[in-house]
């Protein structure tokens, strides 16, 4: 969870996507994201305002709530806090809702803003570019589905049980 807060939450998603800082990973950012190119118009090939919009407003989230809500769910394991089973469910759910907000639209609308931007299709042709910049991005994407579904499904059952054990001490 510390990993992800520090390097995927604050440092590549609420900074160089959303706040492009440092402006070196935030034009790589904009190479793989046309939702990021603010500074180009629509016109000209562009975001449209509503997906420049929508964009922001997930890299924000996952800076300004996702990423402390990480670290305190770090905190809570490292020190067996009654509550971190149930935080780090609620956090992968945020992390599973985070993944379909951002990526569902584009392949519900051909993919335009992923690279190669312009194109609209979801199964470009392979090149070396192609194949960093979109297969390799939106593979990486099943991460950001499979892994908060395994980490929630497994925090709940861990957490029934602790229950279990809690009551059974208790009724003793």
């Amino acid at each position: 969870f510390l990993w992800n807060a520090v390097v995927f939450h604050i440092m590549m998603d609420g900074c160089s996507g959303g706040l492009n800082t440092p402006r070196l990973m935030g034009a790589n950012y904009r190479i793989l994201d046309n939702r990021f190119r603010f500074n180009v118009s629509l016109s000209e090939g562009g975001p449209h305002p509503g997906e420049a919009a929508g964009g922001f407003t997930v890299v924000m989230v996952e800076l300004l709530i996702m990423a402390p809500l990480c670290i305190l769910t770090c905190v809570g394991i490292m020190k067996n806090l009654p509550w971190h089973h149930e935080l780090q469910a609620v956090v992968s759910a945020f992390h599973l809702f985070g993944t379909i907000m951002f990526i569902a639209p584009e392949f519900l609308t051909s993919c335009p803003n992923m690279a190669p931007i312009g194109e609209e299709t979801c199964l470009p042709d392979l090149t070396p570019f192609t194949f960093f910049y979109f297969y390799f991005g939106v593979g990486a994407n099943l991460v950001w589905i499979l892994v908060p579904l395994y980490i929630g499904f497994t925090a709940v059952l861990q957490s029934v049980s602790v229950k279990k054990v809690a009551r059974k001490q208790k009724v003793q």
